[in-house]
């Protein structure tokens, strides 16, 4: 009787536990207390963990760090809450440096300074390594990190000075938080969030910084951090900037792009060339009537440009707690900006996306906050979903879940209109509103992405409404007339 050699059972098992723990999962999760929770980052490590980092705001105001690990399916599996020495702080960044070593970045306030904190920890969150970093004459505001080709992490981001003029920094530091060059670009104010890719080669920089002045917000930095060229940033994309290299000579850039007639804001998605020439753009949502909002965090990610997501919030509004109903939004995209899809995830409260991260199984988890909508309690809970690489949502009965919609309505409240809006995967589908009894008081067919919709004879009250395409329901809801 033949039989398989030992070590060949073992080589089979390993592949079957491997692909088994990055198989297409799917989940929610929601973490809601007392206490004001605000979501910075989510990490897949290696062990196919999830590792989100967070701070947890008490009724005094006092920031905490709050780290939580959630496994393949969403479980929580371990957490902690912690502080510097008494002192509000939180962290910003987290990179995984090896299987049992990672590291966080983000602040300390101290006094009526603000430093940096570099942390360390392993797997079951103990600490290794921690230091607390003066940046010069400056405060830190905000920042990201990556780590470089030679291995060591790059931070960039805001500092202030004693008058809160702020500025962009960028710090180069080895893996064991020892300085290596630090430069704040004090020739100009900038503010938000923006990003750095080092050039192939070992060439330089790229980086982004919003309300540079003239000359523009794209500077070629040297090895040493001087600006050796500075270009407008094209199609008028800025802040929430998020870049990645698509090949050596073309790279995306994402962020906020503002329709300045009407002031809203939507997505602004653009491939460019080294030469900073533009190769593709798009727009995503609708900027005549509501907000388009790209993720606060990160909005674009990717582990295999197959499958490349970007992120934000769908009719999103700038105070944390406005009372308004908005959605998670995700599409995936291909190199050349053309729509595989789009879905929208909420919609029943104001759900504000802070980030996604690309996972291995080649969907997308998406991380933000949840806030109700009571206007007595100002607080919000962390909310996280996972998606299989069609944006689909399983329940834990096994259905697919409601909270996920191909077609949604908005502003929502709203008042003599509203929008239908259609996933780009559908060219039409038909839209009815009913009455709080059942019946149909209103239908249309829409066949534009887009489609406005007057009711201005419509009273005020509550009224479910279903989009249907092809026998199926891919949108429902609740649409508020004020």
């Amino acid at each position: 009787m033949n039989t398989l050699p030992f070590h060949l059972i073992l080589a089979i098992t390993f592949l079957l536990i491997y692909h088994a723990s990055f198989s297409q999962s799917t989940f929610e999760y929601r973490l809601s207390d007392s206490t004001d929770n605000i979501a910075k980052c989510v990490l897949e490590t290696t062990s196919g963990k999830f590792i989100l980092n967070s701070v947890k705001i008490d009724e005094q105001g006092s920031r905490n760090v709050q780290l939580l690990k959630l496994d393949h399916s969403g479980t929580l599996i371990d957490t902690k809450i912690f502080n510097y020495q008494g002192k509000s702080c939180g962290f910003d960044q987290l990179l995984q440096l090896n299987p049992n070593l990672f590291l966080l970045t983000g602040y300390i306030i101290d006094g009526d300074t603000v430093k940096l904190w570099f942390w360390k920890m392993d797997s079951l969150f103990n600490e290794i390594q921690s230091r607390v970093i003066q940046l010069g004459n400056f405060s830190y505001s905000i920042a990201r990190v990556k780590r470089d080709s030679e291995g060591n992490i790059l931070c960039f981001g805001l500092v202030s000075d004693s008058i809160n003029h702020h500025n962009a920094f960028i710090y180069k530091l080895s893996e064991n938080g020892d300085s290596l060059r630090f430069k704040v670009f004090t020739s100009h104010h900038a503010f938000g969030v923006f990003d750095v890719l080092e050039k192939p080669g070992n060439q330089g920089y790229i980086y982004v910084v919003n309300g540079f002045g003239q000359g523009g917000g794209l500077l070629d930095l040297d090895t040493l951090f001087e600006i050796q060229n500075q270009h407008p940033v094209p199609s008028g994309i800025f802040n929430f900037t998020d870049l990645r290299w698509i090949n050596p000579n073309t790279f995306f850039l994402t962020g906020e792009k503002e329709n300045m007639s009407t002031g809203k804001k939507n997505i602004g998605v653009q491939v460019l060339d080294t030469n900073y020439a533009v190769i593709h753009v798009k727009f995503l949502g609708e900027s005549d009537t509501t907000h388009y909002f790209p993720g606060i965090r990160k909005n674009l990610d990717f582990v295999d440009l197959h499958t490349t997501y970007v992120g934000g919030t769908s009719n999103f509004e700038p105070w944390p707690f406005a009372i308004v109903d908005c959605w998670y939004y995700l599409t995936r995209l291909d190199t050349t900006l053309n729509i595989q899809w789009e879905k929208f995830y909420g919609g029943d409260a104001n759900y504000t996306l802070y980030g996604i991260t690309a996972t291995r199984d080649e969907g997308c988890l998406m991380f933000g906050t949840f806030y109700n909508n009571n206007p007595e309690v100002l607080k919000r809970d962390i909310y996280v979903v996972k998606v299989n690489k069609d944006g689909v949502l399983v329940s834990t009965d096994g259905n697919l879940s409601k909270l996920v919609q191909e077609a949604i309505l908005f502003p929502n409240p709203g008042s003599e209109y509203c929008i239908a809006l259609l996933g780009a995967q559908h060219p039409s589908a038909t839209l009815r509103l009913y009455d709080m009894s059942g019946a149909i008081i209103f239908s249309r067919e829409i066949r534009q992405q887009q489609t406005k919709i007057d009711l201005p004879g419509l009273a005020k009250g509550i009224y479910p409404y279903r989009f249907e395409c092809g026998g199926r329901i891919i949108g429902s809801g609740k649409w508020v007339r004020q």
